[in-house]
């Protein structure tokens, strides 16, 4: 019997009502070419689908959390906006994504991308169902994946998220020379299953305790981002994880029928 598939059907995408902060912390005062382009396109597409949105950006700021957290949180004090997307300034993209990201009505929803260090490997991690991962099926065929840990790079969130994240730690409150701000990203230990304690990157930390308060965390697959240093690493999630599958499909295919060929080698010398 097959056995029933972890992806769930899901409701249409809905138009965009809200009004969105696009924010980029810059180590210094520069970005990549790609980028700019992309920003570009992004805001004259955004503009004339009628969607409001304002450009937020910290040149300068060697301390890229300190960047995010002070931006995070004088977005939630001072209101006028429903959602931020906090990108990289080493990243492009296609408009259409950044659109795709704002209709979901799940609270926090991510783009992902290839690691630097490691081009192969995507940034983030999946929940996963006996090898499949855990998601929602949506009308043009495509799915959200339900995810462990979200990468910050390429991250659309609801700031009635923040609220709600901020009600939940208000340890995590401290008072910085620019007045007193929200640590939403920062490092912290992390007590893995098996007892051991690791060293969790701000990405990692603030994905752990979003879902800690039943949060949920989601990755849009069709999203495609390019990941830039000397040269660009393309980005085709949806693409990747169709690859993976067919390589499990392909193992799982030549296990059964090495074990057939086991069997008819069994009952050959049995049978004599």
């Amino acid at each position: 019997m097959a056995r029933s598939s972890p992806i769930r059907k899901e409701g249409a995408l809905t138009p965009y009502k809200g009004r969105v902060a696009i924010f980029t912390s810059f180590y210094s005062f520069q970005a990549y070419a790609p980028y700019c382009i992309s920003l570009a396109q992004t805001l004259g597409v955004l503009s004339k689908l009628g969607v409001e949105w304002d450009y937020l950006a910290r040149p300068s700021d060697f301390h890229i959390e300190r960047a995010i957290n002070n931006t995070l949180t004088e977005l939630v004090e001072h209101g006028g906006f429903t959602d931020v997307l906090l990108i990289d300034s080493d990243e492009s993209w296609e408009p259409e994504g950044v659109v795709r990201l704002l209709m979901h009505p799940q609270e926090i929803v991510a783009a992902t991308y290839r690691m630097k260090n490691n081009p192969k490997e995507y940034v983030g991690s999946l929940v996963w169902d006996e090898g499949t991962p855990r998601g929602k099926m949506l009308p043009d065929g495509s799915a959200l994946i339900a995810a462990e840990r979200v990468a910050a790079g390429f991250l659309r969130i609801r700031l009635d998220a923040l609220k709600r994240y901020m009600a939940a730690y208000p340890q995590l409150w401290s008072d910085e020379p620019d007045g007193r701000k929200f640590q939403f990203f920062q490092r912290a230990p992390i007590q893995q299953d098996d007892g051991s304690t690791v060293m969790g990157c701000q990405d990692m930390v603030f994905s752990k305790r979003w879902r800690d308060i039943g949060g949920e965390l989601w990755i849009d697959p069709m999203v495609k981002v390019g990941h830039w240093w000397m040269e660009c690493h393309h980005g085709d999630y949806d693409k990747h994880l169709r690859a993976q599958s067919q390589v499990s499909h392909a193992k799982e295919a030549f296990a059964v029928v090495a074990q057939m060929a086991k069997d008819a080698e069994a009952r050959r010398v049995e049978n004599g």
